[in-house]
């Protein structure tokens, strides 16, 4: 577990470092056979320390004062999904979007840009049961949601296949917006 636990700090740094979350936003898990590792509430990703790590039953509805909404979230991903891994970040770029749209267009633009990403719904967050629901429905569409005023979540089978995707989700909506912005100043 020591391995791990060492990845997911490495990890936080990295996610910080891209500014895919500011401050103390964003959240990290991980799991091992019946076991979620997740970061705790409200603990900034660039500083994480071992004891920032917690440790979960997956089968257990179990949280503390340092849990909040994310352990429910993660939880019910690994109960209803093969997936090891999942962050949760702010990306600016994203949080804009699903903003304004409901669900990510991919059309009409380089499939260099496009081809990882298929089709990324983007959920409304009315309260954490329907929440749950949503992201537990959606995941058999895409491994990455985009859930208005709560953030991304990116799922996979490890650390680095989330991350990527959440940098790829980025990198295509500067893209999306830069070429908005261009051709607005072609007129």
């Amino acid at each position: 577990m020591e391995s791990l636990i060492e990845e997911i700090l490495q990890w936080g740094k990295i996610i910080y470092e891209r500014g895919l979350v500011s401050g103390r936003n964003g959240s990290i898990s991980a799991r091992v056979g019946d076991f979620m590792y997740i970061t705790k509430r409200d603990t900034p990703l660039f500083m994480l320390k071992q004891e920032d790590i917690m440790t979960f039953l997956i089968s257990k509805d179990e949280k503390n004062s340092d849990s909040g909404i994310d352990v429910i979230v993660h939880r019910e991903i690994y109960r209803n999904s093969k997936f090891n891994a999942i962050i949760k970040v702010y990306p600016l770029y994203c949080m804009v979007y699903s903003t304004v749209f409901n669900q990510l267009e991919t059309t009409g633009l380089p499939y260099k840009l496009t081809k990882n990403l298929g089709v990324v719904p983007v959920l409304k967050f009315e309260n954490i049961q329907k929440l749950v629901h949503e992201v537990v429905r959606s995941l058999g569409r895409s491994k990455l949601l985009m859930i208005h005023s709560y953030g991304v979540l990116s799922t996979g089978f490890d650390l680095r296949e989330c991350f990527n995707q959440v940098e790829e989700l980025e990198s295509f909506l500067k893209f999306k917006f830069m070429l908005k912005l261009g051709q607005g100043l072609q007129k």
